[in-house]
């Protein structure tokens, strides 16, 4: 499949964000951290309206693409393995240390299950979209099909937040979206996206720290709240996933005038890391922030360091990708590719 210039850009921005994002979280000491005093940090709450539902948009754009190529239930099946291979060797390598401390026991097994279903939670997103979207295309009634989507709608606002279900409630909907922009099920005028950037800058002033899907998470708790607290918790999920939507039209819009500037450095920069967004990821998340915050701890807020920082942790994870790319074994354990 031929690359797509402007993919590879919207993917290099979100991974940009993405570590920086981090960064911003670990990076500047053991009491920015645990008082969460980043949730108040404007360019952190800049990334965190929109950055995920990218991803998950971009993602299910590329999925479609992937079903027209291959619609089998071999495809999806390496789909799965792909992403599960990084989540399983990841969640053990987490439990080894307690197992050379603690010794092998049944507890360890324990261990790491707790950690394969809490580990690298962005790729058991894209199984569950995958899966999801696969199964609902292979429905040919429509009024199963509609049926289907009011139940799964019903269902992401009053199942309780367990099992990190609250971030895979929160942006496989934007993975729906890609896929059906992708289908031409779904289109946008182009006054909307020149309105998104306006509009998604206003919002952004009343996005506070009970927007984040970390904090309030999505439960209408209807058994137990009343009708106002309900009424407020719906304003609140619908004000996410509004916002992470107009955040993803104003960024595309912005790539669009971006890749008008195509031969500048910065811009193939941006999208040769979006090639490398997967292992990036992992890397990042997995290996480098568990690694560089430890040595913070004492430190106090500095957001020249921390973008700094973050351009080290960028470049550092964009070439181990590509040497991992290279390397069959590795290739495999870490990114799930033969």
């Amino acid at each position: 499949m031929k690359r797509i210039n402007k993919i590879d850009i919207l993917k290099g921005i979100a991974i940009i964000c993405m570590v920086l994002g981090h960064a911003l979280q670990l990076y500047n000491g053991e009491d920015y951290r645990n008082e969460k005093i980043f949730y108040s940090n404007v360019v952190y709450k800049i990334i965190y309206t929109f950055h995920m539902p990218l991803f998950m948009l971009v993602s299910g754009y590329l999925f479609f693409i992937s079903l027209q190529k291959d619609n089998s239930f071999k495809m999806i099946k390496r789909k799965v393995i792909t992403y599960s291979i990084p989540i399983i060797v990841f969640a053990i390598l987490k439990t080894l240390p307690h197992a050379y401390i603690q010794g092998f026991s049944f507890l360890l097994i324990k261990d790491v299950a707790y950690n394969v279903l809490h580990t690298l939670w962005f790729l058991w997103a894209l199984i569950y979209a995958c899966v999801s979207v696969w199964v609902f295309e292979k429905i040919n009634n429509q009024n199963l099909k509609c049926m289907m989507c009011m139940i799964a709608i019903a269902l992401v606002f009053i199942t309780p937040d367990i099992l990190m279900s609250n971030v895979f409630k929160y942006t496989i909907p934007y993975f729906f979206v890609g896929y059906c922009y992708g289908k031409k099920q779904l289109n946008f005028n182009k006054r909307i996206y020149w309105l998104s950037v306006p509009v998604w800058v206003l919002m952004l002033f009343f996005y506070g720290k009970e927007h984040y899907i970390y904090v309030s998470g999505i439960n209408l708790n209807i058994f137990r709240s009343s009708n106002f607290e309900i009424m407020e918790k719906l304003y609140i999920d619908l004000y996410r996933y509004i916002i992470g939507l107009v955040g993803c039209l104003a960024v595309y819009k912005i790539v669009n005038v971006l890749c008008k500037a195509e031969e500048n450095f910065i811009v193939k920069g941006i999208a040769a890391l979006g090639k490398n967004t997967l292992g990036m990821y992992i890397l990042t998340t997995e290996i480098m922030n568990e690694i560089i915050y430890k040595f913070l701890e004492n430190n106090s807020y500095n957001f020249i360091r921390t973008a700094i920082i973050s351009v080290v942790v960028i470049t550092i994870s964009f070439f181990l990708t590509e040497l991992i790319n290279k390397t069959k074994y590795l290739k495999l354990l870490i990114l799930g590719k033969r």
